[in-house]
C-alpha cells in the first residue's frame, strides 16, 4: 500500500505531507502491524493481511507520528484538546486526561470540531482549528471541519471558579504542555516553540477552573453563550 502526499501548499487537513528534510532522507517505522519507510516525499506502508482491522490502528498511529511532527513546519501544531464551535468561532479546551475537556464540550451548546486530538493552523486569514484527519467517516457527519479560533482554555477541575488570562510566557508554556509531538529533534522543538509563540499572540489563552456542580455549569454556559 503506497501513500503519497498532496501539494506542500495544501493545508494540513488535506493530507499528511512528508519531506525528507524533516526526518532524514531515509527513515523507517516498524510496528507489529505495519512497516513504513520513506524517502523524499513518498511514504510506503505495508499492512499485514492477518487481523487487518487491528493493524489499521498501527497504521493510524504511524500517520499520527508523521502528521504531528510535520505540522510545525506548515504553520500548525497538534494539541491534546477538544474543540467546539459556538457562534461561529472555535473554543479549544486543553488539559490533562480527566480534566474535563470532553465534559465541557458535551454540555456546551455548539458543534464539535475535534475531540482529544485537535490540529490548529495559522492561515492567512487567522488561526484555525481543524477536524482531525483520523476521525472515522461516521463521526465526520456530526462534526464541523474547521473554524477560526477564539480562545484556548486550559481547564482544571477545582472548588474555586476562576477565569484568568495568561500572559504571553505562561500562554506559550501551556500550549507546549498540551502539544502532541513524538520527536526530540532540536529543529522540531524549535518549530513547535515558534508556533506556540505565534498562537499565543493571536488567540486568547486562559485558565478555566470549574467544578461539576450546577452553579459552575451555569457559569460556563454564560461564559461561552455570548462568546464571539
Amino acid at each position: 500500500m503506497g501513500i503519497r502526499s498532496g501539494d506542500p501548499g495544501n493545508t494540513p487537513a488535506q493530507g499528511v505531507i512528508y519531506d525528507g528534510e524533516f526526518f532524514g532522507d531515509d527513515w523507517g517505522i516498524l510496528t507489529p502491524g505495519c512497516r513504513c519507510r520513506g524517502s523524499g516525499r513518498k511514504v510506503d506502508c505495508v499492512i499485514k493481511t492477518s487481523s487487518l482491522e487491528r493493524n489499521k490502528l498501527y497504521l493510524v498511529g504511524v500517520l499520527k507520528v508523521l502528521y504531528s511532527d510535520i505540522l510545525p513546519f506548515m504553520n500548525g501544531m497538534a494539541l491534546h484538546a477538544s474543540s467546539l464551535v459556538i457562534n461561529g468561532r472555535a473554543h479549544i479546551f486543553t488539559g490533562s486526561s480527566g480534566a474535563g475537556k470532553s465534559t465541557i464540550s458535551t454540555i456546551l451548546p455548539g458543534k464539535l470540531v475535534a475531540d482529544d486530538f485537535t490540529p490548529i493552523f495559522l492561515s492567512a486569514e487567522g488561526p484555525i482549528a481543524l477536524m482531525s484527519p483520523f476521525v472515522t467517516w461516521e463521526k465526520r457527519r456530526y462534526q464541523q471541519d474547521q473554524a477560526f479560533i477564539s480562545t484556548i482554555n486550559n481547564v482544571l477541575q477545582s472548588d474555586i471558579w476562576a477565569v484568568k488570562e495568561f500572559d504571553t510566557g505562561v500562554a506559550v508554556s501551556r500550549i507546549l504542555e498540551n502539544t502532541i509531538s513524538f520527536s526530540d529533534a532540536p529543529h522540531v522543538k524549535q518549530a513547535l516553540l515558534d508556533r506556540a509563540i505565534d498562537f499565543s499572540e493571536l488567540v486568547s489563552v486562559r485558565e478555566l477552573k470549574f467544578s461539576l456542580t450546577p452553579p459552575s455549569m451555569e457559569r460556563i454556559n454564560g461564559l461561552f453563550s455570548g462568546a464571539a
